[in-house]
């Protein structure tokens, strides 16, 4: 795989790094680690900021614009609704002592704590094992912490964009905002990228990476060609 560094900021910009990426963004799963297949949405995105914290109008701004701009990337309807009932992604803000209550109370187990304990944020979605097709998902940010660090809105950026189906990480990507390494705040040329291979009519939930390789290699060649025009 072609690595890039910060003294490259542009080398991403070829197909085999780009489809390297997007294997690595979206057949593989962070936790647990393995390979999967593609996993997408179908339905709109609606999504419910539950704010335990104070600062909401601050969450709520970040998420509003990070919705807005998922939304024109992909093409695919995400919006913040104020009903929890009409919700399928619920976004936790709360002090980073409280997560773990709160993850329990919200039905999640072993797993998820154990992810808790060693991630600053992070994410959890529910997928149709039928089709692949991703039904829920949640977020959960301490904004104590991630204030510490100023990582807030790079955390709302990383997690909201992993949820739309990119949901592995990779140390090895650059410039990007799925790499733990990350200095970036908000979505770069690559990820915007990424988002809009992803939510191509071309590739459905549940293909497999031999089934996908073709049709991506055939996507990136139409963006960065329409991106040099």
């Amino acid at each position: 795989m072609l690595k890039c560094n910060a003294d490259d900021i542009n080398a991403w910009q070829n197909v085999s790094y780009l489809v390297s990426a997007f294997h690595r963004t979206a057949f593989y799963s962070e936790y647990p680690a393995q390979h999967v297949p593609l996993r997408k949405w179908q339905s709109p995105v609606k999504i419910y900021i539950d704010s335990r914290v104070g600062f909401k109008d601050i969450q709520h701004q970040l998420v509003s614009a990070q919705a807005e701009e998922l939304a024109q990337i992909t093409g695919h309807p995400v919006t913040v609704t104020k009903e929890k009932s009409e919700a399928n992604v619920v976004i936790v803000f709360a002090h980073s002592t409280k997560i773990p209550n709160i993850i329990v109370e919200n039905g999640g187990g072993i797993p998820l704590l154990n992810v808790a304990a060693k991630s600053l944020c992070f994410f959890q979605i529910k997928v149709s094992q039928l089709d692949w097709v991703i039904q829920e998902a949640s977020i959960y940010i301490p904004p104590d912490t991630a204030r510490a660090v100023a990582r807030l809105p790079g955390c709302v950026a990383e997690e909201m964009a992993q949820i739309m189906g990119l949901t592995n990480d990779d140390d090895q990507l650059f410039p990007t905002v799925f790499n733990d390494e990350s200095v970036f705040d908000e979505l770069t040329p690559l990820d915007k990228t990424l988002l809009k291979v992803l939510y191509n009519d071309k590739l459905k939930p549940g293909m497999g990476w031999e089934q996908s390789k073709g049709v991506v290699e055939e996507i990136i060649q139409h963006l960065l060609t329409n991106t040099k025009k």
